[in-house]
C-alpha cells in the first residue's frame, strides 16, 4: 500500500465518509459502533478489517471524489460545498480528526 502520510492506530483500516466536510470539526469524533462483522461504521467513516478490501475502499473513495469534482468543480452559491470536498477533507488532519493516511505522520506521535 502506498500512502502519502502514514498508517497508524487511527488510520489503519479507516475509510472516511464521502460526506466528510473540509472544515474544522466543532465536536470530538464519535466512537465506533459495530454494525456487522466485516466493517465498523461511524458518522465520519468506517473500519474495514481485510487489507485488500480496505485498499479497494480507499481507491473507491478517491474515484468517487474525483468524479464528484468533475461534476461540480466550483463552490455552491452558499460556498459551503463543492465537488470533491471529501478529497479536500481527507488531506486535512483536523477535518478527519487525525484519521487520514494522506496527512498523518509519525513525528507527531
Amino acid at each position: 500500500i502506498f500512502v502519502h502520510g502514514a498508517i497508524d492506530s487511527l488510520t489503519m483500516k479507516f475509510v472516511p465518509s464521502l460526506e466528510s466536510r473540509f472544515h474544522l470539526p466543532e465536536t470530538s469524533p464519535p466512537p465506533f459502533k459495530s454494525i456487522h462483522k466485516k466493517a465498523t461504521y461511524q458518522v465520519n467513516g468506517r473500519l474495514i478489517d481485510d487489507v485488500h478490501e480496505w485498499v479497494d475502499a480507499l481507491n473507491e473513495y478517491l474515484q468517487i471524489g474525483l468524479d464528484d469534482f468533475e461534476r461540480r468543480p466550483n463552490w455552491n452559491n452558499e460556498r459551503n460545498s463543492r465537488g470533491g470536498e471529501a478529497l479536500l477533507a481527507i488531506q486535512n488532519r483536523p477535518s478527519m480528526w487525525g484519521r487520514s493516511v494522506v496527512s498523518v505522520w509519525y513525528i507527531l506521535k
